[in-house]
């Protein structure tokens, strides 16, 4: 029987149903489309226990009792609204969150939910997922509201929450699930604090401080829910850059924080650091290989490359790939026409092009004896020390005139084809191999032969140019950590100060790891500690 007979019979003062001596309701049937109607108005978010029993009641013109009974029947929990309690639900107080984001009438990835289940308990961490929303017409679920999976109940929130002085979790902005720069817009937020978004792309970008200041980072999570959007340019290109992820966030002190994020396949299974999390289980593994910082070896101080290497230790890492391992100060083409930075070189012992050669192969040594391999890739640095060849004099330069003169003569004699750096590299060593500018080598899945200074057709790299590839990859360069779309990019493994930077930056001490599964994971170091993780 419909909401509209029923309401005739009552005009026509007919009983639909008969009250017996105990007071029993006899129900009458309800059809299917009115038991949609019910689940619709139910679901919806934007209305309160009382606004929803209300709309039935003078819909369906019956009693309050019929109501209650009917949602009763069909299993419906009348409660308040899942965004409604999301948007109350506070984190508790922990040393360390996973945070992760569930989009609207979209299932859940059973599997990496349990999964992150067991390693929250393992690492004694409080779960915490952002509930984003998303109009989706092909959903199974599109007429019965803002309604999420029920797996994911327990842990949702729409509540924006401080979890340190300098992070906070923005739960309640509706970031879009489409949105190709999902942390576009919320520079603001936060104050100084880094600030997390839910969103079921993977970002992380740095905003740029004054020296000295506590950095500030924006990231997004990733998602719990398979990849749920329509069939437009929009929706197809959210679903290619549809992560299953979440971000890892460890307290270490009042002062220090650790945030970094976690991807997965799509069977669930994860890695962070050294931990491998797979059917439930927590198992270390060691992780195969790490893209560091940019090097410039003449930049180089000495508790940035201590933590370094301790990285390389904890994790059992025993493949390195450099960037900019030649910094190129005692010969460089910007400088050399300025005497008063040639006169503060000279002053310091930095103009000795053979001093900077000889730094460059004792930290080279290092990998020689510690790696089983190392990568050095061909990187905008090095070429300036090719440039001086052709763009400088050895008479305006009489200090390193003997070695400028031998360098020039590797350079017209074609044995230095992909440049001086690469040649003396891969003359000097065994297990380090230098690449050049023009090389690709592909490990694991992914692309690390791109330093990020080349671009497209001639142009300047960046990290937005090379997200647009279709392939993985990790650059260097910037010296700002990023991750954009399917490339990672790296920051510095040296000191800040390189005389020609200045003012604002969001340079970091930064790193990449890549396991053998092909999954990358961005770490970076606390610029006043040196510390990464709470974890060892």
């Amino acid at each position: 029987m419909t909401h509209k007979q029923l309401k005739m019979n009552k005009e026509n003062n007919e009983v639909p149903f008969e009250v017996s001596n105990t007071v029993e309701v006899i129900k009458p049937e309800i059809s299917s489309l009115d038991q949609k109607y019910i689940r619709k108005i139910c679901n919806n978010n934007t209305l309160r226990v009382e606004n929803k029993v209300g709309i039935l009641t003078d819909t369906f013109n019956v009693e309050l009792d019929v109501i209650k009974e009917w949602i009763t029947s069909l299993g419906i929990i009348l409660s308040p609204s899942q965004f409604s309690a999301a948007k109350l639900h506070t984190l508790a107080k922990k040393k360390r969150y996973i945070i992760s984001s569930a989009q609207t009438a979209s299932p859940v990835n059973i599997s990496f939910l349990n999964n992150i289940k067991a390693y929250a308990k393992f690492i004694d961490a409080e779960i915490g997922i952002i509930a984003t929303r998303y109009r989706n017409p092909t959903s199974i679920w599109r007429e019965e509201g803002d309604v999420w999976d029920e797996e994911v109940q327990e842990y949702l929130t729409a509540n924006r929450q401080f979890l340190h002085n300098d992070l906070v979790v923005l739960a309640d902005l509706k970031v879009q699930a489409t949105s190709p720069n999902p942390t576009s817009g919320v520079e603001l937020f936060g104050g100084h604090a880094s600030c997390i978004v839910g969103n079921p792309k993977i970002e992380m970008r740095p905003i740029a401080v004054l020296p000295g200041q506590k950095e500030k980072f924006l990231f997004s999570t990733g998602s719990v829910t398979m990849p749920s959007f329509t069939d437009t340019v929009a929706g197809g290109k959210a679903e290619e850059n549809h992560s299953y992820g979440f971000i890892v966030i460890e307290i270490e002190s009042d002062e220090v924080v650790h945030v970094r994020n976690v991807t997965a396949n799509e069977f669930g299974e994860f890695n962070d650091l050294i931990y491998r999390i797979q059917n439930e289980k927590v198992t270390k593994e060691a992780v195969d290989c790490l893209v560091w910082g940019d090097s410039h070896f003449a930049q180089k101080e000495q508790r940035v490359t201590d933590a370094f290497r301790k990285l390389c230790s904890d994790l059992k890492i025993k493949t390195s790939v450099l960037h900019d391992v030649w910094d190129s100060q005692a010969i460089n083409v910007h400088n050399i026409k300025n005497p008063v930075v040639q006169h503060q070189l000279m002053r310091e012992g930095k103009d000795d092009l053979q001093k900077e050669l000889d730094q460059m192969n004792e930290e080279l040594l290092w990998f020689e004896t510690n790696m089983n391999k190392t990568l050095v890739i061909g990187s905008n640095h090095d070429d300036m020390l090719d440039r001086a060849m052709y763009q400088t004099k050895w008479q305006d330069n009489l200090k390193n005139a003997r070695l400028f003169i031998e360098m020039l003569a590797l350079t017209l004699s074609g044995d230095a084809k992909d440049g001086i750096i690469p040649y003396y590299i891969n003359n000097s060593f065994s297990k380090i191999k230098a690449l050049g500018v023009n090389d690709s080598y592909i490990h694991n899945g992914v692309e690390l032969a791109l330093h990020g200074h080349k671009g497209p057709n001639g142009s300047k790299g960046n990290v937005k140019a090379f997200s647009a590839l279709t392939s993985k990859t990790i650059i260097g360069h910037s010296h700002a950590p990023s991750i954009m779309g399917k490339c990672y990019q790296v920051g510095i493994s040296c000191g800040k100060q390189h005389g020609y930077n200045s003012g604002l930056s969001g340079w970091a001490y930064n790193g990449v790891t890549l396991n053998k599964y092909g999954e990358r994971q961005s770490i970076t170091f606390n610029q006043f500690t040196m510390t990464y993780t709470t974890l060892y």
